[in-house]
């Protein structure tokens, strides 16, 4: 449960009417907004030479643009209170996985797209910030095709348990928290 204080609005992240929507019920549901996660995204693999540009550009638009709209969207609420951006990005920007270079490019753009907003939206009280978590097991892995199952993601993340500082994976209510 995440209390009364707080507010799911969902919505497609890549149409700007949704982005609308979502922040116009966030500002009401809160009598003004905050914060700002943005946690939405999707995975792309395959090899470089197989990639096309419209799957590509997809991703882009989910996983870059649509948090940076949400965020521009966001800030004439945020600067009243001072609040606070946050930006997911991935252990895929520290550490080359094969067949993941649109996915690592995206994230990549979200690490240095947070490191601008920062800078950019600070004199305005406003923080910026990104969250880069190790493996964690979540359906991105098997939308993406990686594992057949949330239990064969499970399995495979917990393989690299011994990479990751704390000797195990995270969960997806720690990112939350």
């Amino acid at each position: 449960s995440i209390g009364p204080n707080c507010a799911f609005v969902p919505g497609d992240i890549t149409s700007d009417a949704d982005r609308r929507r979502m922040i116009e019920e966030a500002v009401r549901h809160g009598d003004g907004l905050q914060g700002l996660v943005n946690t939405a995204g999707n995975m792309l693999r395959g090899a470089i030479t197989e990639l096309l540009a419209e799957d590509i550009a997809s991703l882009l638009d989910s996983n870059v643009i649509a948090g940076m709209m949400l965020a521009g969207l966001a800030v004439p609420h945020l600067e009243k209170q001072g609040g606070a951006v946050l930006f997911v990005g991935s252990v895929h920007t520290r550490r080359a996985f094969p067949l993941a270079s649109a996915y690592a490019a995206s994230k990549g753009a979200v690490e240095v797209l947070s490191r601008v907003l920062a800078a950019e939206l600070g004199p305005r009280r406003i923080r910026v910030n990104c969250l880069v978590p190790g493996a964690v097991p979540t359906e991105i892995n098997v939308r993406a095709g990686v594992a057949q199952s949330m239990e064969q993601n499970l399995a495979r993340l917990k393989s690299l348990e011994s990479d990751h500082p704390l000797g195990r994976i995270g969960t997806p209510s720690e990112i939350a928290e």
